[in-house]
């Protein structure tokens, strides 16, 4: 199986929002100065590759306990790095040979 799959418009399941809160009291307690900032954290940047290839290989069991032998699977990104506004392209790869089970989806978003 071999498919190419743009971005998909899913909302993150979770992200994580930091805010820098200051309070300012006066000596007779009466006057409050209030402050709050969102506070951005980056990653330290990422070297740009093409072709980047990621794999994973699996033993599918069925009912906990049950071989049902090995899948693989690969997908290969144009690149490694996309600004917002960039459909991220892959190519998915599946190769199920080894296992006595059908693929019947294969779901790509980021």
């Amino acid at each position: 199986m071999n498919m190419k799959v743009k971005n998909s418009k899913e909302k993150p399941k979770a992200k994580v929002k930091y805010y820098v809160k200051t309070k300012l009291h006066t000596k007779d307690g009466e006057k409050e100065m209030k402050y709050k900032q969102v506070l951005a954290i980056r990653e330290p940047p990422v070297k740009f590759k093409e072709g980047e290839e990621q794999s994973e290989n699996s033993h599918i069991k069925t009912w906990c306990c049950i071989d049902q032998g090995q899948s693989a699977m690969w997908a290969t990104f144009e690149k490694n790095v996309y600004t917002p506004a960039e459909n991220a392209r892959a190519t998915i790869n599946v190769d199920n040979k080894k296992c006595k089970l059908p693929v019947t989806k294969v779901c790509f978003f980021i």
